[in-house]
């Protein structure tokens, strides 16, 4: 199955979505803008 992701970053926030092909979410999350938090998603 193909997935797409969106992200919209900041100096404070990442805010990422995750979709299916069919459009269905499958993750939508905002965390800090740090790389261990982007890592642990």
């Amino acid at each position: 199955m193909t997935y797409y992701v969106g992200i919209d970053a900041s100096l404070e926030t990442v805010n990422i979505c995750i979709v299916d092909e069919e459009g269905t979410v499958a993750l939508e999350s905002k965390i800090e803008a740090e790389p261990s938090s982007i890592l642990a998603l």
